[in-house]
């Protein structure tokens, strides 16, 4: 498996959140566009629902995904998901789904878009080749429950 390879299984435990390293900057333009999207729909979608700024989610969220400290500002933030459908041979569905805890329930909200298939990443392109599949999905942050921290 490539290093950089979009859909590797490793995982950081940032501040309580385990942060996927295949959603890490790549260094490539359209990765790095790709990924900014996910992270704007999230922020966007939180800071709304959360009261909070957009400017400081987003770097807040930004710096979790680096792999840096977790700020209390996510404390909210359960998950965020992003799911990606092939509706076609060039046009692919992103649903960017964001899971947050609020007054003792977990609320989830959805942002989808439509995208070129040639804004999606090289790697994520390949997987669908080679697997075939009309989706993919994977996990972008995910906050640790009590039991993985011990």
């Amino acid at each position: 498996m490539e290093r950089n390879h979009m859909y590797g299984l490793v995982a950081v435990v940032v501040g309580g959140f385990l942060v996927y390293l295949l959603f890490r900057g790549t260094g490539k333009r359209s990765d790095d566009m790709y990924r900014n999207g996910i992270i704007d729909d999230a922020t966007e979608w939180f800071a709304n629902h959360q009261g909070v700024a957009i400017p400081e989610a987003k770097s807040a969220l930004r710096d979790l995904i680096n792999g840096e400290k977790s700020h209390p500002i996510l404390d909210g933030l359960v998950r965020i998901d992003c799911e990606l459908t092939k509706e076609s041979a060039d046009r692919i569905t992103r649903t960017v789904a964001v899971a947050v805890q609020r007054d003792g329930k977990v609320i989830v909200g959805k942002v989808t878009r439509d995208l070129a298939w040639d804004e999606l990443p090289s790697a994520v392109r390949e997987a669908f080749m080679r697997e075939n599949a009309k989706t993919q999905s994977y996990v972008v942050v995910e906050r640790q429950s009590e039991s993985q921290h011990s």
